[in-house]
Order: structure tokens, then sequence, then C-alpha cells
């Protein structure tokens, strides 16, 4: 029997990102996205974001009669949540907002090798568009980076505006 998390999204969120920082120890996100780089992890520029792993694209759909595909409220929990995280760190390292269009980088780091790395982009995608107020169709440029991180398994997405 699955347990239900009866926490709100931005509690999660907050949550997570005070199991992140470890005790007592303060760090920014970009820091952290620093301090754990995978090979060939260009410099951050730009809005960094650390998010928990999304849930895998098996557990992000479920079929909605007479409707197609909807997100489960596993994955709209996730992405409320990632939103949040987005906006906070959104104020608290942009001075001017990011123009489009966009790149995005996201650096996966996964407890095993098990999963997909197309799996986690989607979601974060939408999650971080969504809180930017962009539409993801501004999103120009796309990368992705998979590293083990057995502990702390987690995702750093860098935004960069492409506008200059």
């Amino acid at each position: 029997m699955a347990v239900r998390d009866t926490r709100t999204p931005l509690e999660a969120a907050q949550r997570h990102q005070e199991t992140r920082t470890g005790a007592g120890v303060h760090q920014t996100a970009s820091q952290r996205a620093q301090a754990t780089t995978a090979p060939h992890t260009p410099m951050p520029g730009g809005l960094v974001v650390d998010l928990p792993l999304p849930p895998s694209t098996n557990h992000a759909y479920r079929n909605a009669p007479g409707r197609g595909r909807a997100l489960t409220d596993e994955a709209r929990r996730w992405q409320t949540g990632a939103a949040a995280l987005t906006r906070a760190a959104l104020r608290e390292q942009m001075t001017a907002p990011l123009a489009p269009p966009l790149a995005l980088s996201l650096f996966v780091y996964l407890a095993n090798q098990r999963r997909d790395l197309d799996n986690c982009i989607k979601l974060a995608q939408d999650a971080v568009c969504a809180a930017l107020g962009v539409d993801d169709r501004q999103v120009a440029e796309l990368h992705a980076y998979r590293a083990l991180a057995k502990e702390t398994p987690h995702l750093v997405v860098v935004v960069r505006s492409l506008a200059d």
C-alpha cells in the first residue's frame, strides 16, 4: 500500500530544498550545480534551478476517457512544486526577465542507470517554462546530461536567453 504524501507542493519543495542543503549548511542552487557537475557541464549562465527528479513518463500520464492522455496527480503535484522552486530561484538570482528564445540545459543526477534520460525532460521543461511565463515552444536549444548521484538524485536546470 502506497503512503500518500499530504504535504502541499510548496511544502514538499521546501522540504526538498532543506534536505538538499545539508545539516545547517546553506547553499544556493547555483553553488550546488557547480559542486555536483556532470561530465561536459557548461558553466552555468542564467537561471539555475535545483529540482527533485520528476516522476517517470510511465507514472506521469494516464488515459482520460474522452480526452486522451492527461497528467496524473503525482505529476501535477511535482510540476506545481517545481514551478514554485523555479519562481523562488528566479527571485533570488535574476534581476531582469529571461527573453525568448531560451536554451535549457538539464543535468540529471540519477541513483542508478536504469532510468532513461529523456523521461525527465518533458515535465521539467513544462514546469520551468510555466513558472517563467513562457510557452515551451520558445525553447530553441535543449541539452541533457546524465550522471550518477546514488545518494542525492536530483535535476539541475540551467535556463539561458538566446536573445543576445
